[in-house]
């Protein structure tokens, strides 16, 4: 079973058979991660769940550092811990978001960002949390619309 299959929502009535992923993803469901309101399925913001070996972990949004996407896995960086998710970017940004594409292989939250800089080979994010101090590239295109973002409008000057 894939996490990504695993996130496809279906209703199903008492006479229905369950396939195996609506089965576990029942488990989830009772955990809270995913919640029910009204007849529909909406899924929880504030937490993540990260599929590992020996069950599901829930982590807060707030917690995550950043997002790295590698093909149709992403990496989820906290500040002491990176877990990989059968879950691409551009999915995951979709149900989260509070996260921001700062480039075409990374999301960050907002709250975040510390300080933008440029360098001489482009922009840089620097993260606020970890201990090693994170910096991220920015794309060039992407660069007003995060600076908008942080500043507000009246905060930008060419």
């Amino acid at each position: 079973m894939s996490w990504q299959s695993s996130v496809r929502l279906k209703n199903y009535s008492a006479r229905d058979e369950l396939p195996a992923y609506a089965i576990s993803f029942t488990d989830i469901t009772h955990t809270g991660a995913i919640t029910e309101k009204a007849g529909t399925d909406s899924i929880d913001q504030s937490r993540i769940p990260i599929k590992l070996a020996s069950g599901v972990k829930f982590v807060d949004t707030k917690d995550v550092l950043y997002w790295k996407a590698e093909g149709n896995y992403s990496v989820v960086y906290l500040e002491e811990e990176h877990f990989y998710v059968h879950l691409p970017l551009k999915i995951f940004l979709k149900q989260y978001p509070q996260f921001v594409r700062i480039h075409r292989s990374y999301a960050v939250a907002l709250t975040r960002i510390k300080t933008i800089r440029k360098k001489s080979n482009g922009y840089f994010l620097f993260l606020d949390g970890g201990k090693s101090g994170h910096c991220l590239p920015v794309a060039r295109r992407r660069l007003l619309h995060i600076k908008r973002l942080v500043m507000g409008p009246s905060g930008i000057h060419n």
